[in-house]
């Protein structure tokens, strides 16, 4: 739960609460993966997670796969390069967090951007079992790599489906979520873009708005 208290002349002395945005957002990214991928949700060891792990040694870090083209079956030119700039901008923010700078790196070779640059990819981590954000990290890793490490069809295209989700709709808002008081805007059109996105994907869409509208109760009026 957060307090913010309002400097508006018109509302001297309001406090508005709100839930916390970051494990919002958290369960929004959630609530996808248990759409795609079940078996992050119910496994403490998961099988397709160890696959990059397990075959770290292996992969040839200079053949990355990126998905430029399938994003721009989605978005146009411009919308895809303005996102990109907002990525590489964060990444000029000196106290940005290492694991907000890998999730934010690992986007931009997922939508094709700086693959000329040498951008070390660490290997995988222990992943937290409450840190959804490790998830989405792991994620786009395996994308990356997925001609590599000899992924079926099934995991393959569940893989690519949440990474587009992670990268066109979901980093974005979540790092923005730190600006409280922007937080109604922000919540409304991430709401907007979760819509627009059934076109896109209707199981993801239908999936993560559930899940976040039950959690804009401070968007309402008393």
């Amino acid at each position: 739960m957060v307090l913010v208290r309002s400097s508006s002349k018109n509302l001297i002395g309001k406090c508005f609460f709100f839930s916390c945005r970051d494990h919002v957002y958290e369960l929004v990214l959630k609530a996808v993966f248990e759409v795609k991928i079940k078996q992050v949700t119910t496994s403490p060891d998961i099988p397709l997670f160890k696959k990059p792990k397990d075959n770290w040694k292996n992969i040839d870090l200079t053949k990355i796969q990126c998905y430029r083209e399938t994003v721009e079956l989605l978005r146009t030119v411009t919308e895809l390069e303005n996102l990109l700039d907002l990525y590489r901008a964060e990444l000029k923010i000196v106290i940005v967090r290492d694991d907000y700078r890998e999730l934010i790196e690992r986007s931009i070779l997922f939508l094709g951007g700086d693959a000329e640059k040498k951008i070390k990819i660490r290997p995988p981590d222990a992943m937290h079992q409450a840190r959804w954000m490790s998830r989405a990290i792991y994620s786009l890793k395996l994308s990356l790599f997925s001609s590599q490490l000899k992924l079926n069809t099934k995991d393959k295209e569940a893989l690519s489906d949440v990474c587009l989700f992670i990268v066109t709709i979901y980093v974005k808002p979540w790092l923005q979520w730190i600006l409280a008081v922007k937080a109604p805007y922000k919540d409304l059109c991430f709401l907007k873009s979760l819509k627009a996105y059934e076109k896109v994907n209707e199981s993801i869409s239908k999936a993560a708005l559930q899940k976040f509208s039950q959690h804009l109760w401070f968007l309402l009026t008393k």
